[in-house]
């Protein structure tokens, strides 16, 4: 048939999709498959049959299996019933409904085999029929065994051709046919037309031919049927050998580069398609009409396995490729619409590619201007065919070059560019495009017009280099003919160099055309001088003009970059560099420009000194010589001290070496060692332990220890310049052992910081100059604050960080996250239930309550109470009060108040008022010194009146006295009578007011009442700071016991169990009725005056 019928038939089924399904098996093995008549597909594993949806390889149901191998699943024309699968496994075979597959009829009783329907295999054991019944079974005196390739009923639809493949008894295909009747499923005779071995089937020439590995068969439209088989042949390999049943020589055979396993064909009158399965691959070829295989292209599964079957849909569109645990369904034919460049197009002899449309077709009338480009019709390859963009054959690489800003054009080369009127070029330099012309030898010009440029004004860009086709308002890129893309070097002689030999250097190896033109560098396109400099012989003399580092040890391994002009054109030019008389041998060069050399070691030199350093470079007119202005140190490190000369064997310690001449040499190669002493090494215990430095200067080296797992080493500092290593044996670094912390106490902190906490823990001196900061993301930033150790390293007393934003009151109450910083040592857990800190608010305070900012002086205690909030968010050792000069010593606290005592003042003294808690809150804040801030000391009355008539009758009575001892003696007395007198007048008028002296026990009654702060934690005790003593008198009157002072009362701090002491007096009787649940006693109302507990 002619070909232009084959492709209509195919460009009917091309679908727009290419899109590959795929179905995995979980947990299973895929071993057989059948398309049913509507697209969908059975699928037989090791434990279920299958149904897959055609349209998205979905599970629609399955069927489990009692066995562990299914072998074959074959769909029958008439069965009688509505059961037309056979499906096979093991000794069972049944019939199945595909659109039920729970509706299945037994056709099996393992009965003793009979005649059978073709032979028993190694892989499936033969099939035969019995009274309407298919059983499967072994037949060991078998002559043949055979594995199906393939089967298939014939055109008539009454006969089952089948493929058999042999295996153990020689290579054969063997091709078979069964026949039924209408009626149903009957034994039958089986007809083997055909055995083939592979000498027949042309690999007899081999020495020892292996085998045929897999084989189908094409039914053409006439009943004419043709056999495609792979067979193996050793040391040539794979190959596809076409032959018609009663024709075994037919045909040519096909090489194939990988292993195939599967093979299955379509066909279209005379014309077929072939695809062989391989790794993860299927194979398409073209059969033509002159018995020749010709390759369209590659499918890709994508599934990393071997294809092991291929089956078609019913109308032939997709193909479906069978591995052991995939199912994956493609395209059969290549859609030639999809194709987006000629060489793609044009890969199938189906597809053409329009030459002026710049599309690809299936076939050339769809073409409305130019030719259709076909290999079939070119009778050619593709590359013979399509337009292609040539690298550059005068560089290595395929590189073109362009000068910029200059007016020069780029040549460039192609193949099959043709001139066609209104078809243009245009060449694309990375995003710049400019018009390009197309001569006849494929050479395209590319006009640089307006000049090109390099971004950013640099000496070279490398830029992507295209050519377009432009036609009719359509474009299209043409392809490369290389392996990558081909790129093109714009290139500005003037930046590229900074001399004239550099210059020079640029026409080596890169395409470029500088020359050294006018005391410039320039492309020779635009170099009008008339004598350009093209030879070293004629460029000015060598210079040096800079080097680094300036110095370095005596001993040498340092690396120097040595910068000037004219240093030559290539690394051979470079005769010799010397330091002084040492060698520096060279590593890098950069023409013309800068030299890289390093210094040859020597161990034995240790002089220090300055030395010239010295080039001598070959050019075309003899040797010429540069030195340096300035000269090269050759100069030691010396180490005069460590700080600190201990850590923790975790590392992370910073250590401060400290000395001269430490910024020599490459500083990039210095290295820190912690080594042990060779006089105190023990073998293979103390390895070296490399320092991280993290900044050099001339006179410091700061770097971070590494971690080890000994402490019993002490070793030397070593500082390694260029592997010359220095050190002072006087100094020394120990690691210690990691510190452990057991708790931390107080467990709270607040806002303010500056309280003190202390961490308990062991091998604490470990971690020179610790410091706290807070981490919680909810706090954070914090202070960072310092630690101090005791002396037997068993506590850290830290600094509480300074937090600044608490935005929320919720974070007060709750545990926060706190790091101590050490030196890599592992910080405590802050959430170990010993380790916590709890966030409380700051403490605040308002001032001297306002009954207690005026006090009278009588000489006995003052106490006074100082208002505020929060005062127990800190221990009370953490606040400081003062008055003036003198510290207020706290006596009672809590959350709202605390008492301190007063120092005694003459009458008519004033006292600021201040009060620090830890380190950072100070009350009040601004120093102000307003009331509430400021204690007042006043006169009491009748002790201001007993003085003032004391201090008058001493003063008259001296003078009056004159100077007789006699006179004196009696002035004494009758003073003292006096003051006896007032005494005894004012205690008769308050007969029952009695001073009690201190330690003083008083026996209490039950009508003694007292008045006592709330909330303590037993209510017998009396509060020194708050209590007040009342003894009943007649006439229901209350008198307060003055006597009763701080001393001799048992304080809120002491009221342990056993708190009656010699010298504490507490209330032993109290009325119960006066009592309640909570601790508190009632008001008393005694003449108007309420008393409280």
């Amino acid at each position: 048939m002619m070909v232009s019928s084959l492709l209509l038939f195919f460009l009917s089924i091309l679908g727009s999709s290419n899109a590959v399904l795929q179905y995995q098996l979980q947990n299973d093995t895929l071993s057989t498959c059948l398309v049913l008549s509507d697209g969908s597909l059975l699928i037989g594993t090791a434990s279920h049959i299958i149904k897959l949806n055609s349209d998205s390889l979905t599970v629609n149901s399955s069927l489990p299996l009692n066995t562990t191998t299914n072998q074959l699943l074959l769909l029958l024309n008439d069965t009688g019933l509505s059961q037309n699968v056979l499906s096979c496994q093991e000794q069972e075979c049944f019939l199945l409904n595909p659109n039920d597959l729970t509706n299945t009829v037994s056709v099996s009783a393992s009965p003793t085999p009979s005649s059978f329907l073709f032979p028993t295999t190694p892989d499936m054991p033969g099939l035969y029929t019995e009274d309407r019944k298919f059983f499967v079974g072994k037949d060991a005196a078998s002559p043949i065994a055979s594995s199906i390739s393939k089967l298939q009923y014939s055109s008539s639809g009454s006969q089952l051709q089948i493929v058999l493949v042999g295996t153990d008894y020689g290579s054969k295909v063997q091709v078979a046919r069964i026949c039924s009747n209408d009626t149903g499923i009957e034994q039958l005779s089986m007809s083997t037309l055909k055995t083939y071995t592979e000498a027949e089937l042309q690999c007899n020439e081999m020495i020892n031919p292996d085998s045929i590995t897999a084989a189908t068969f094409v039914q053409y439209i006439n009943g004419e049927s043709m056999i495609m088989a792979i067979m193996a042949c050793n040391r040539l390999g794979q190959f596809i050998v076409p032959f018609e049943v009663d024709s075994p020589t037919f045909g040519v055979r096909v090489a194939f580069t990988s292993e195939v396993s599967a093979l299955n064909s379509l066909a279209y009158e005379d014309t077929v398609y072939l695809y062989a399965g391989s790794h993860q691959t299927i194979e398409q070829y073209y059969f033509t009409a002159d018995n020749l295989l010709v390759s369209i292209r590659n499918i890709t599964t994508k599934t990393n396995e071997q294809v092991n079957k291929i089956k078609f849909s019913p109308d032939g569109e997709y193909l479906y490729a069978l591995s052991p645990t995939h199912v994956v369904k493609v395209k059969a034919s290549l859609d030639c619409s999809t194709a987006t460049s000629c060489s793609e197009c044009v890969v199938s002899f189906l597809c053409g590619w329009c030459q002026l449309d710049f599309t690809c077709t299936g076939q050339n009338s769809s073409c409305t201007n130019g030719q259709w480009l076909n290999v079939q019709n070119q009778g050619t390859d593709t590359t013979n065919t399509c337009p292609y963009l040539q690298p550059n054959s005068d560089t290595s690489d395929g590189k073109y070059t362009q000068p910029a800003n200059v007016t020069k054009n780029l040549t460039i080369s192609t193949i099959n560019t043709v001139f066609f009127p209104g078809l243009s070029y245009e060449c694309v330099y990375g995003a710049v495009t400019r018009t390009a012309t197309v001569n006849n030898d494929n050479m395209v010009t590319c006009n640089n017009d307006p000049l090109v440029t390099i971004e950013g004004g640099g000496g070279t860009q490398n830029v992507s280099l295209s050519l377009r086709q432009v036609y009719n308002g359509r474009t299209y890129t043409i392809e490369t003919n290389a392996t990558s893309n081909i790129n093109v070097i714009l290139y500005d002689c003037h930046t590229l160099a900074v001399g004239c030999s550099s210059c020079l250097a640029q026409r080596i190896d890169s395409g470029f055309n500088c020359n050294w033109c006018n005391a410039q560098c320039r492309d020779i396109s635009d170099c009008n001088d008339a004598n350009p400099v093209i030879s070293t012989g004629n460029c000015p003399l060598p210079m040096i003009t800079d080097f680094n580092p300036k110095a370095g040890p005596p001993r040498g391994g340092t690396t120097v970059i040595i910068n000037g002009t004219n240093l030559g054109t290539q690394r051979s030019d470079i005769e010799s560099v010397m330091i002084g008389s040492r060698n520096c041998i060279v590593d890098e060069y950069e023409p013309g420009v800068w030299i890289k050399c390093t210094i040859d070691p020597d161990t034995s030199d240790n002089a220090d000194r300055n030395e010239t350093v010295t080039i001598i470079v070959t050019r075309s007119s003899g040797s010429v010589s540069a030195n340096s202005s300035t000269q090269y140190q050759f100069i030691t490190p010396i180490i005069l001290s460590v700080s600190p000369t201990y850590g923790p064997i975790n590392g992370g310690t910073r250590v401060r070496v400290q000395g001269t001449n430490f910024d020599i040499g490459n500083k990039e190669m210095t290295r820190v060692i912690m080594r042990q002493s060779s006089s105190r090494k023990k073998r293979n215990t103390c390895p070296d332990v490399n320092c991280t430095i993290m900044n050099i200067t001339n006179t410091e080296i700061s770097c971070v220890t590494g971690s080890t797992n000994d402490t019993d080493c002490v070793r030397n500092v070593i500082v390694s310049v260029n592997g010359a290593t220095f050190f002072n044996s006087s100094l020394s670094y120990q690691y210690r052992p990691n510190p452990i912390f057991h708790s931390v106490s107080p467990m709270i902190t607040i806002p303010a910081g500056g309280i003190q906490l202390v961490f308990s823990g062991a091998n604490l001196n470990s971690v020179p100059s610790p410091t706290i900061t807070i981490t919680d993301s909810r706090l954070i930033p914090s202070s960072v604050e310092p630690c101090v150790i005791n002396d037997d390293s068993t506590m850290l007393i830290c600094n509480a960080p300074n937090i600044t934003n608490v935005t929320e009151s919720s974070y007060y109450g709750t545990y926060i996250e706190y790091v101590l910083m050490l030196h890599g040592a592992e910080s405590p857990n802050y959430m170990n239930n010993d380790l916590r800190l709890t966030l409380q608010p700051n403490p605040i305070f308002t001032g001297i309550d306002v009954n207690s900012r005026s006090i009278s002086v009588n000489g006995g205690q003052i106490n006074i109470f100082i208002a505020g909030m929060n005062i127990r968010s800190v221990s009370q050792s953490e606040i400081n009060i003062t008055l003036g000069n003198d510290v207020c010593s706290i006596r009672t606290s809590s959350d709202s108040e605390i008492n301190c005592i007063a120092p005694n003042k003459p009458s008519g003294t004033t006292l600021a008022l201040r009060i620090r808690v830890g380190r950072n809150l100070v009350f009040p804040p601004n120093g102000t010194g307003s009331p509430e801030w400021t204690l007042a000391y006043t006169s009491n009355t009748t002790t201001s009146t007993t003085i003032s008539t004391t201090t008058i009758i001493t003063t008259s009575i001296g003078a009056v006295v004159g100077g007789s001892i006699a006179a004196s003696v009696i002035i004494v007395v009758l003073i003292v009578a006096v003051i006896l007198i007032i005494v005894i007048f004012i205690l008769k008028k308050r007969p029952k007011e009695e001073k009690l002296a201190d330690n003083t026990e008083i026996t209490m009654f039950a009508n003694i009442v007292y008045e006592e702060n709330t909330n303590q934690p037993n209510p017998s005790y009396i509060n020194a700071s708050t209590s007040h003593i009342y003894d009943r008198i007649p006439g229901d009157q209350y008198e307060e016991l003055l006597g009763v002072m701080n001393t001799n009362l048992h304080t809120p701090s002491n009221n342990d169990a056993d708190a009656c002491k010699d010298n504490e007096s507490y209330v032993s009787q109290v009325n119960q009725q006066d009592h309640e649940e909570n601790g508190r006693y009632d008001s008393l109302t005694m003449d108007d005056e309420e008393l409280y507990i």
